[in-house]
């Protein structure tokens, strides 16, 4: 990496886009020279800066993987091994294309992920202000009058007063210590043994377990289908994709696998001995590997996988909706209650 350069990690959509694009142009006769003079143009915008440091590296004979890797551009390691695979046996646009495929799949799972929790998450936050808008404005100002005419507070608005005025005066130093908590936590997290503890208790909880493992076993026989397409050797792919895996626990498995394989054991063996894939993905492995046509097989594998976590998930969400309305309409309805039975005691 270049000296004092500030390195530039590639999002999902910017991976999808910038690796179309690089592809596109590496279909073409150019040389890899004019390829990148040409990408500068058409690449993310965050990328201009490292992209200079890559063509330098490219023009001086190092491979294109090798220079994105030394450069500040920090791509995944899934992406780096199928260009790396893709400039050893002379098909480097396609892998480059395979690459920007397998990016484009993975940003596309992440906005569904995403569009499904917006709404809950909406709701939530529109239904806390709602209620803290209520307790420490209105309610405070209808205090204020019925002291002014000389009536006694109701019994339900002194104790929604009394619980606003502890949640204020609660809500610093409680937001401090979340704030301490999560920095310590993120702490502990960087070491890899707490971190695989951590997921490893994740996968015990119910339906966040199982959305886990299911977004994990797509992830890795999507990646492990693309390397292997590409060429790359089992064993490396399974070092590729275990390092390109957001779950430390999913990753031990997937690297206790590799050792197995390593050992003589075939692929779809290792992994059910290790636990890494999901049942279904297990099941199409081993008629992949008994059949001869494990990347095909890969890749349904993992599309079934992330169908059945998006749709789990958006099971979950449509349970979760009608309870965060119920709740959030019920505190709202004491809320006006209150503000009802303050009103009556303004009566004459």
């Amino acid at each position: 990496m270049t000296v004092g350069s500030r390195r530039v990690r590639a999002t999902r959509h910017e991976l999808s886009i910038g690796l179309t694009s690089l592809g596109s142009l590496l279909a073409t006769s150019m040389s890899i020279t004019r390829v990148l003079d040409a990408f500068e143009t058409l690449c993310p915008e965050r990328w201009r800066g490292p992209l200079v440091d890559v063509r330098a590296r490219v023009r001086n004979g190092a491979s294109l993987a090798t220079a994105i890797e030394q450069s500040s551009l920090r791509l995944p390691a899934d992406a780096i091994g199928m260009i790396r695979a893709g400039e050893e046996r002379g098909a480097l646009a396609e892998a480059v294309q395979q690459a920007a495929a397998q990016a484009t799949q993975d940003a596309q799972a992440r906005s569904a992920v995403m569009q499904a929790l917006s709404y809950p998450a909406l709701l939530s936050a529109a239904g806390l202000a709602t209620l803290a808008v209520m307790a420490t404005v209105v309610l405070p100002r209808f205090s204020v009058l019925l002291e002014d005419a000389g009536v006694a507070l109701p019994r339900s608005t002194s104790l929604l007063m009394a619980t606003g005025d502890v949640a204020g005066r609660a809500a610093l130093p409680l937001g401090l210590l979340a704030i301490a908590g999560g920095y310590a936590a993120a702490h502990v997290l960087q070491d890899a043994h707490h971190r695989e503890r951590w997921h490893e208790l994740l996968l015990n909880v119910p339906v966040v377990g199982a959305l886990r493992r299911r977004l994990a076993s797509a992830r890795l026989t999507a990646i492990l289908a693309s390397l292997l397409n590409a060429g790359v050797s089992l064993p490396r792919a399974l070092e590729i994709g275990a390092a390109a895996l957001g779950d430390e626990a999913i990753r031990q498995r997937t690297l206790a696998a590799r050792a197995a394989i390593l050992g003589g054991q075939g692929l779809g063996s290792a992994l059910a001995q290790t636990g890494t894939l999901t049942d279904t993905a297990q099941r199409l492995v081993g008629a992949g590997e008994a059949g001869g046509r494990l990347t095909e097989m890969l890749r349904h594998a993992a599309e079934l996988d992330q169908r059945a976590a998006l749709d789990g998930l958006r099971v979950a969400v449509r349970l979760i909706e009608p309870a965060l309305v119920l709740m959030v309409g019920g505190l709202i309805a004491l809320m006006a209650a209150t503000l009802l039975q303050t009103m009556y005691a303004l009566r004459p």
